[in-house]
């Protein structure tokens, strides 16, 4: 069932106040549990310390560098794992000769784990943004394979058997018929890639790289600067998030085009 809207000023006060609770309360038990000394500061320096951190790596820039380094990876792995998952998506769903033969190979490729294949690419690409690159664009792909497969192949016979009856134009079939009803699994693999793209790049960073909030926990955890991790641990849930609420209203676009 789909939430209603809030309809006026109290009844957004009361969402925001409820989104902000969880948070508000995790960051005083966090504060308690260093007060009461129970925890050393060295493991998990108090919520003020990293907060005052979080304000020096802005003013120097260095956070702002680390959050552009890991997002521009992102972007452009996701958008050629995005792309080419589509159009391989498309093919394998409407060409059962074409499904066997990547069928295979793709399923194989899939059950590795992206982390066990970066040695390898850091070997083909060296230690930088291609490297990154080429493993974000491998973790967005095969979500958004699987899921735009799914999608052409549930298509309703009823509807394919009616459009043979009336002889109806290979054009309007692919844009009447599939791609409406495959758009709510495409619209799932697009937000499931980016997800797997946003880990991957962290995961990349922290492997080998010169940059990038993943990059920056390693270092800080060779330093025992456990204040500079929980910053950039807490932006890379943010960015994730935030990323995943713009998917969402993008694909929304979409299901509201597939009701017209």
């Amino acid at each position: 069932m789909k939430k209603n809207k809030p309809q006026n000023a109290a009844e957004w006060f009361i969402e925001i106040v409820n989104y902000a609770a969880f948070p508000i309360k995790i960051v005083l038990i966090w504060k308690y549990a260093v007060m009461g000394g129970g925890i050393s500061k060295l493991l998990l320096p108090a919520p003020e310390s990293v907060f005052q951190n979080f304000i020096l790596q802005c003013k120097s820039g260095q956070l702002l560098g680390d959050i552009a380094a890991s997002l521009s990876s992102v972007v452009r792995g996701y958008l050629v794992g995005a792309v080419l998952g589509l159009i391989f998506g498309i093919l394998m769903g409407f060409s059962m000769r074409v499904n066997k033969f990547f069928g295979l190979i793709f399923n194989g490729v899939r059950q590795i784990p992206g982390l066990a294949w970066f040695p390898l690419i850091i070997l083909w690409f060296g230690i930088g943004d291609m490297a990154k690159i080429v493993l974000v664009a491998r973790g967005t792909f095969f979500p958004v394979l699987v899921n735009t497969i799914e999608g052409v192949q549930n298509t309703n016979p009823a509807y394919l058997d009616l459009v043979r009856l009336y002889k109806v134009k290979k054009k309007d079939v692919i844009t009447k018929i599939y791609i409406p009803s495959a758009l709510p699994f495409v619209c799932t693999g697009l937000r499931l890639g980016a997800g797997m793209a946003w880990t991957s790049v962290v995961a990349a960073e922290m492997m080998g790289a010169v940059s990038g909030l993943g990059f920056r926990i390693t270092t800080a955890q060779q330093l025992m600067k456990s204040d500079v991790m929980l910053v950039d641990i807490i932006m890379i849930g943010v960015l994730g998030w935030v990323l995943d609420w713009i998917l969402n209203k993008v694909t929304g676009r979409f299901d509201q085009w597939k009701g017209k």
